[in-house]
């Protein structure tokens, strides 16, 4: 588990604001008891993050099965309505998620998960 610093903080900050910030996460694979991590593609991977906890790096190597299962939904992030897809993801763990990522991210996201 990750400890709370004004400098862990500060990268949450920079990193929602980041113009690689593909999404959301919610499931097993968050290792959350609720709610969601915010997601990122880089450098081929995806980082599933949340200010305080350690980060969940997943590259195509862990991916036991993607499947889009809603195209064309809206998610309201900050103040600005963004179209989404939503990804069932299962990972060769056992853990499994439901991604939310932009549409101008979705390529990025299949590529690093496929």
């Amino acid at each position: 588990m990750g400890k709370f610093s004004l400098g862990g903080c500060m990268q949450g900050i920079a990193r929602a604001n980041s113009k690689n910030l593909a999404g959301f996460v919610e499931g097993s694979i968050t290792h959350l008891k609720k709610g969601e991590r915010q997601v990122l593609v880089e450098n081929g991977k995806v980082i599933c993050f949340i200010v305080g906890e350690d980060d969940i790096i997943i590259d195509k190597s862990q991916v036991q099965s993607i499947e889009c299962v809603v195209q064309g939904m809206t998610r309201k992030y900050g103040e600005k309505t963004y179209n989404c897809n939503s990804y069932a993801v299962t990972l060769k763990n056992g853990e499994s998620g439901t991604f939310t990522i932009f549409s101008g991210m979705a390529a990025n996201f299949m590529l690093a998960m496929k």
